[in-house]
């Protein structure tokens, strides 16, 4: 279902729009502060790696002859993109950033995240090299989101959902030429903690009458007694 255009973050530098529902967030810190527990980050190690032949990228990735083997990534997260003859999918290292990051070049290919369960908030770096960074969440649902923005330096996009949904996977990539189809780094997911519980004050009136039938019974023992 298509949800009303609402923009609930104001991100300073970025020309963005998303549909209602989700919250973007351009503060790393801020929004790594709002994990209930645990989350996990993706640096795609310090070091380059590359052809990604295969097109598919995880924790049970085994392509040693380009120093990939299972456990180097980290668990809970599928990347996927189709694959050119030119094998474009890889790690990189440099182009701004630190360390590796995940990009590719081939014209075609928009960035697949699936993850293991679904979470309810994720986000990674990306730079001008990316540039135009479109986006479409999908929900446990059926729902989707699409927002975009554009990164003119380093900069960082977090999403979660406030309408209660968690996000099953989500494509990421430039739907406009740039350097890289997609470039990313320290892709960082997990479950955002739950508003804490109202708490429930009682009308003035009804203050009263709870002190009167409390006292009311307290006399009533005092009598039996």
């Amino acid at each position: 279902m298509k949800k009303t255009l609402l923009l609930t973050a104001a991100l300073a530098g970025f020309a963005c729009s998303a549909s209602a529902g989700v919250v973007l967030s351009q503060n790393r810190a801020n929004f790594e502060s709002q994990f209930a527990g645990a989350y996990t980050v993706e640096t795609f190690t310090s070091d380059s790696h590359f052809p990604i032949s295969t097109g598919v990228l995880n924790s049970s990735t085994n392509l040693p002859g380009i120093g990939i083997t299972p456990g180097l990534i980290k668990a809970g997260v599928t990347y996927s993109t189709p694959i050119s003859t030119g094998f474009f999918f890889n790690i990189d290292a440099g182009a701004g950033f630190n360390g590796g990051f995940l990009d590719n070049t081939y014209t075609n290919a928009l960035l697949t995240v699936t993850f293991d369960n679904a979470v309810s908030a994720f986000g990674f770096d990306t730079n001008q090299f990316m540039r135009n960074v479109d986006v479409v969440l999908r929900y446990d649902d059926n729902s989707s989101e699409a927002f975009h923005g554009i990164a003119t330096s380093m900069s960082f996009f977090g999403f979660n959902n406030d309408q209660g949904h968690k996000i099953k996977s989500a494509v990421i990539g430039s739907l406009q030429n740039g350097t890289f189809k997609f470039a990313l780094d320290n892709f960082t997911f997990g479950n955002r903690g739950e508003p804490a519980p109202a708490i429930h004050v009682p009308e003035p009136s009804s203050l009263l009458l709870l002190v009167a039938a409390l006292s009311g019974a307290a006399l009533a023992r005092r009598r039996k007694a």
